[in-house]
């Protein structure tokens, strides 16, 4: 062999070299890339996931709706937002019941979430409802014998008897007991005494009532049938318990 042949051969050796070197880099070049790829893709994987779990559903109109439509059941659709873009005062879900067969307030369109401001408010659920359109609802502290020993009961027909600072009575008659608020006695946990009574009455009684709040009053219980009390003496030294100032 002479020396070209060797120069030649040595020539080719450094090539050999130089492509067996490049073709190493770019295998491991790509290892590492689709290596790179599969963690990124995993890890994203997992922050979708996790994303995921976080979205809140919020009920959004399914089509445009003009101010007093009915909702229905059709009306409704849910869409799941990041929490950081939810709002407080829309509804999920789980209010979809109460909703639907309520009227709009306002045109709502499509895909817009819903809130309460939206809907006409459902008096029917409202305590209010029990009440006549002339009735006034007074709320009174109640002591023990006030109460009857806890025998007033929701509807009875009480007449309040009222004794101003100059000894003089006023009676409030025929007034309905709407609600009462149970006391639960810690010494005796089968034993509940009502120590407030929401009363029914119109707007003049509750006129004369608010002048007597801080006085002398009793709670006096009569038949539903009973008839008014047409007079009372003025000198009869009935026994009042003083209602306290509540602070």
């Amino acid at each position: 062999m002479t020396a070209t042949d060797q120069g030649v051969l040595a020539g080719l050796s450094w090539q050999v070299r130089f492509v067996l070197l490049l073709i190493t880099t770019c295998v491991l070049g790509s290892a590492a890339y689709f290596s790179i790829n599969a963690y990124v893709t995993a890890t994203s994987a997992a922050q979708q996931a996790e994303l995921r779990e976080q979205m809140v559903g919020i009920i959004v109109m399914a089509r445009d709706l003009d101010a007093e439509q009915v909702i229905t059941a059709n009306d409704l659709q849910q869409r799941m937002y990041p929490p950081e873009y939810v709002n407080d005062s829309w509804l999920v879900p789980a209010d979809a019941e109460a909703i639907i067969g309520r009227s709009l307030t306002t045109f709502v369109e499509r895909g817009q979430p819903l809130t309460l401001a939206d809907l006409e408010l459902d008096y029917s659920q409202f305590f209010s409802q029990q009440l006549a359109e002339d009735e006034i609802a007074v709320t009174v502290t109640l002591g023990l014998e006030q109460s009857h020993h806890g025998m007033l009961s929701i509807g009875d027909r009480v007449t309040l008897v009222l004794r101003d600072s100059r000894d003089q009575l006023q009676l409030i008659q025929r007034v309905r007991i709407a609600a009462l608020d149970h006391f639960q006695s810690h010494n005796n946990h089968h034993l509940t005494l009502p120590t407030t009574a929401t009363i029914a009455m119109s707007a003049a009684q509750a006129s004369m009532f608010e002048q007597y709040r801080f006085q002398s009053v009793s709670v006096w219980l009569r038949h539903p049938q009973a008839l008014p009390i047409r007079s009372i003496s003025q000198q009869s030294r009935l026994h009042f318990f003083q209602q306290e100032r509540v602070q």
